[in-house]
């Protein structure tokens, strides 16, 4: 019996050190386009149904149910775990990519690249309003340590509820504007209220700035800075700077 419970044992660790053989090759398994970061729990590695290299034209998507399953496995192939978990993929987002000649021309790596510069706008409209909830955002220690959820990140202006506006994010331009409007003090010395009013209807705004900012990630894709550069007028007394516009 003795020898029976030893080469019993001998095989359980022989089961034992093959899963172990297993794991370990499972976690040395290539991306396409790079390893995964050894340690790394937010990058993770999936098997997907579409070719990323191809346009959408040439996939055979025809219903909305067939963008959302693409879109879908589009999204499971974006590498930073806590930016895929912002993607949100439902009917009316993939009814619009449907019915968009341009998405009809894109590859799946544009895809993927507009789902992810999408997520860091979700991102930051959260983080630049106040008395948000960031639990769970991808926020490093420092930008933690420099804000707060009570005063959000921008601090330049007194604001609520605004959104992001000229959002860009790219590797050359990681940046965004907010859109301020505002009636000065001494408006109403200069014209009737009647001139204002008509202003603000037509216009949208009698004054508009805006108030330009970079934001900084860190190697794997968190959010690190938001830096204040600087302010750009866009409308003055109901008219547009800009002379083209």
């Amino acid at each position: 019996m003795r020898e029976i419970k030893i080469i019993v044992s001998m095989f359980m660790m022989g089961i034992i050190a093959t899963i172990i053989v297993v794991v370990i090759n499972y976690k040395n398994i290539s991306i396409k386009n790079g390893e995964v970061p050894n340690g790394n729990i937010n990058y993770d590695v999936r098997i997907h149904k579409y070719d990323k290299n191809k346009v959408v034209s040439e996939l055979g998507l025809n219903t909305i149910d067939d963008y959302v399953s693409y879109l879908d496995d589009m999204k499971n192939q974006v590498e930073i775990v806590a930016i895929r978990k912002m993607i949100k993929i439902d009917k009316i987002r993939a009814k619009r990519y449907k019915n968009a000649n341009r998405t009809q021309k894109r590859t799946g790596y544009e895809i993927i690249d507009g789902l992810i510069s999408g997520a860091y706008q979700d991102l930051i409209n959260i983080v630049i309003q106040k008395n948000q909830t960031w639990e769970d955002l991808p926020l490093t220690k420092h930008f933690r340590s420099k804000f707060n959820e009570k005063d959000g990140c921008i601090k330049e202006i007194d604001f609520r509820g605004k959104t992001t506006h000229h959002y860009s994010c790219n590797n050359n331009n990681k940046s965004f504007s907010i859109e301020y409007t505002y009636i000065p003090d001494d408006a109403y010395e200069k014209y009737p209220k009647e001139v204002i009013d008509y202003m603000l209807e037509y216009n949208g705004a009698y004054n508009m700035d805006y108030y330009n900012y970079k934001f900084v990630l860190d190697e794997e894709g968190y959010l690190d800075d938001i830096i204040f550069i600087g302010i750009t007028p866009h409308m003055v007394e109901g008219r547009f700077v800009d002379e083209g516009e």
